[in-house]
């Protein structure tokens, strides 16, 4: 904190400066210095030690998006949030949709096959490819989607993270058992 006293000569400045450095020794740890016209004065504070049951590792993780945590540090910190009745919904949805991303991934490999050419002789390979690459990228965002309305509406987070990979695995299911019947 910085303060400057001005004032003329006999209003009482010196009395409120003393005044002043004696409340911050008593209130804040630090130094104290007082600079006059012709010297500089400083003064050494106590400092004290402050006891927190906030643990380091639990401040970093609000510097990270719970995307990009692992699974150990969501369940720790759900479980902070959770002690201290605070909303977990976000991270929830977070974790449960990196204990799904195994089932995403074979969903979307599924759907991947669903668009792998039966012969060689196919001549519209190129429109295949690319509706794979728009039902990819549907995926993606439905996912998005959905994560985001159920933070929205409070919905399950497990029911957010696995319904959309259940209607991809049934549309990637149609599209396969359609492919094997041509």
């Amino acid at each position: 904190m910085v303060r400057l006293i001005m004032g003329v000569k006999g209003s009482g400045k010196t009395k409120q400066l003393i005044e002043l450095i004696n409340n911050a020794a008593k209130d804040e740890p630090g130094n104290v210095v007082c600079i006059e016209a012709n010297r500089t004065i400083a003064r050494d504070l106590p400092s004290q030690r402050w006891e927190s049951i906030l643990q380091p590792e639990l401040l970093s993780t609000l510097l990270v998006e719970p995307e990009r945590m692992s699974v150990a540090d969501l369940g720790r910190y759900i479980e902070h949030l959770a002690t201290n009745r605070q909303n977990t919904l976000r991270y929830e949805i977070a974790l449960w949709g990196k204990l799904f991303y195994p089932l995403a991934c074979l969903t979307m490999a599924l759907v991947a096959l669903a668009f792998t050419p039966v012969n060689q002789r196919q001549s519209n390979l190129g429109s295949r490819i690319f509706v794979g690459i728009l039902i990819g990228l549907a995926f993606y965002f439905i996912n998005r989607l959905f994560g985001h309305l159920g933070l929205l509406y409070g919905w399950s987070p497990p029911l957010v993270t696995l319904l959309p990979t259940l209607i991809f695995l049934a549309v990637g299911t149609w599209f396969l058992v359609r492919q094997e019947r041509r």
